[in-house]
């Protein structure tokens, strides 16, 4: 028996907005539709797109779309508000620094100090208390730009955020001291002693993480260093793959060959940019330019000799990985090639 399969279709024929297309369309009305699709994704996305837009239609269905049952959609449509920048969202964005999602009370925040009105400065002061510590952070950020008139307000993140949440509940205490209202300056007392804590301890950490970097370091140099003490140069350790390491190459600064070592990769990179020079402007080489090309490849075969005579083909490679390094990556594979080539002709 044939089953038909249009009895195994979804009862569902909604077919989902193509986000996309209606933006490309600039579909503003498309898209204020799409708030109130049942997939939260499309509704997410919609929000964001009329932001992106700044279309003046978008906003007061956004403004409504911030009762959206799910949080992730509330937070990208209190971005959205900030991206379109009316006022006349302000109310409904102070209303959002209370949700009960943390990321939708740092996103209103933060819409809060793009669109820059004053009338958030009070609820925005009152969010300072907030339980989570990226709101409180967004929060000073917030009020900085409104205060400033700028877009971006000049803010370090980590410890300094928690020193200028201290000079903002600060000066609450002294408009509060003016006005005689002593229970509010009262709080903004605690709070200025709640936040010089949490920046006692934020510079401890900051203090604490410097420390590991600089231990870091003074252990890697010592580890370092005592392992080229402890390897002879011609140990046969020092080949192409290892040398390839950064690290490794930083090692020759302490070998007692430096001096001479330095200066041949010196004068090896210097016969290398002449050898290049040669061809720069010209496919072909005349007479002599070719014999200059030859005295080149001469010289860098000499280099090859002597540093057999050193080190042996370890200190050879060495050498060669050495120019790579200290010419900062700037000489490309095609002088590096060349390079090899010139200082192990001797060798065939």
């Amino acid at each position: 028996m044939r089953i038909w399969p249009r009895l195994f279709r979804s009862k569902n024929t909604s077919i989902k907005p193509n986000i996309k297309k209606l933006v490309k369309g600039r579909n503003v009305d498309g898209l204020i539709t799409a708030l109130k699709d049942p997939d939260r994704d499309v509704r997410r996305e919609a929000a964001q797109a009329l932001g992106d837009l700044k279309d003046t239609r978008g906003i007061h269905p956004l403004i409504d779309a911030l009762a959206d049952t799910e949080s992730s959609v509330r937070s990208k449509v209190a971005y959205a508000l900030g991206d379109l920048g009316d006022t006349i969202a302000v109310e409904s964005l102070i209303k959002a620094l209370g949700d009960s999602s943390s990321d939708v009370r740092w996103i209103a925040a933060s819409a809060l100090g793009r669109i820059g009105s004053k009338r958030a400065t009070e609820p925005l002061y009152e969010a300072l208390a907030d339980s989570d510590r990226l709101v409180r952070i967004t929060v000073v950020e917030a009020l900085e730009k409104i205060k400033t008139k700028k877009s971006q307000a000049n803010s370090d993140v980590e410890a300094p955020w928690a020193k200028k949440a201290i000079h903002l509940a600060k000066e609450q205490v002294l408009k509060y001291e003016k006005t005689g209202q002593s229970e509010k300056a009262a709080y903004w007392r605690n709070r200025v002693a709640l936040f010089e804590e949490e920046y006692r301890e934020e510079k401890a950490k900051l203090k604490s993480k410097e420390k590991a970097k600089l231990e870091d370091k003074r252990t890697q140099r010592e580890a370092e260093a005592k392992a080229w003490q402890e390897v002879p140069l011609n140990a046969g350790i020092v080949s192409i793959g290892v040398t390839n390491d950064i690290r490794q190459l930083q090692q020759i600064a302490q070998s007692k060959l430096k001096p001479e070592i330095e200066a041949l990769v010196d004068e090896i990179i210097r016969l290398i940019n002449g050898i290049n020079q040669l061809y720069s402007n010209q496919s072909s080489l005349s007479p002599s330019d070719q014999e200059r090309e030859t005295k080149f490849y001469k010289r860098l075969r000499s280099i090859g000799e002597q540093l057999y005579q050193k080190g042996g083909m370890d200190l050879t490679y060495l050498v060669f990985y050495r120019i790579k390094n200290k010419s900062g990556g700037r000489l490309p594979g095609s002088m590096l090639n060349t390079a090899w080539d010139g200082i192990g002709k001797w060798y065939e």
